[in-house]
């Protein structure tokens, strides 16, 4: 459900640093009623919920725990009203992901805020940019195909635009993640994390690998990687880097440089 509004009552949603328990339950008890409906015919695929549309501007949600294995929450970050909700949301979301274990997916965003940029980085968030062709209030575009219905060649690509959005990121961590940064200057991507997996247990005897994206818009002449406690497996220059623990008992830090 995109965006859910709350109708007349919005005004007990709207207060940026406030939650609205009474109203955040009556979107708990609709969205339940559908996950459980889905889970009668299908157990095995993730299903993302999504809190109210204020959540975009920097309210938090008081919505109470789906205790789904398999649950996600979707949510925005626009920040019409406040300039200093950008990490306000990425808090928001972190936080409900802690308290419930459910995956976060950031499926629509605009504003390419370096702060806001940082903070997905560093919190490790998956994100989708909005969109094909949009404008905010000032009609500042925002869009990545000049041309809609065209094929998305070279020059009909917002190639400034493609430069902030498109940013080396680990796609999968072989463990549990520490930390992760990225200098939009320099190109430095850095990533730690422990090769114990979060929910315990032992790797294949093969070990498991770390996806690292590595774009070639910021890297056209290559990359150097630096590894500790670890071993590059896959191939000189490649856009997907792997890497490979060395030990379980200690924890791996990877950096990415230009070449």
């Amino acid at each position: 459900m995109n965006e859910p509004w709350p109708g007349d009552r919005w005004a007990e949603c709207a207060i940026p640093g406030t939650t609205c328990p009474e109203v955040d339950l009556l979107l708990y008890n609709a969205q339940r009623a559908s996950i459980r409906a889905i889970r009668e015919h299908d157990s095995r695929s993730m299903v993302f919920y999504e809190p109210w549309v204020m959540f975009n501007h920097g309210v938090d949600t008081a919505m109470p725990d789906f205790e789904d294995d398999l649950a996600g929450f979707s949510y925005h970050k626009y920040c019409l009203f406040s300039e200093g909700c950008h990490t306000e949301v990425m808090a928001n979301a972190v936080r409900r992901s802690e308290e419930t274990g459910d995956a976060l997916l950031l499926t629509e965003y605009l504003d390419l805020d370096l702060s806001f940029q940082t903070a997905m980085i560093e919190s490790f968030a998956s994100r989708q940019f909005w969109a094909w062709r949009a404008y905010d209030c000032c009609y500042r575009e925002y869009g990545v195909i000049h041309r809609l219905g065209e094929p998305p060649t070279p020059d009909n690509l917002d190639q400034n635009l493609l430069d902030l959005i498109v940013q080396p990121n680990s796609r999968a961590i072989a463990g549990t993640p520490i930390a992760a940064s990225y200098d939009f200057e320099d190109k430095r991507y850095t990533l730690e994390y422990s090769p114990v997996p979060i929910s315990g247990g032992s790797p294949p005897d093969t070990g498991w690998r770390t996806e690292i994206f590595v774009p070639q818009r910021h890297y056209p002449l290559g990359y150097v990687v630096e590894v500790t406690n670890g071993t590059v497996v896959s191939e000189k220059d490649a856009p997907l880097l792997l890497v490979q623990a060395v030990s379980m008992a200690e924890r791996v830090s990877v950096t990415v440089t230009p070449r």
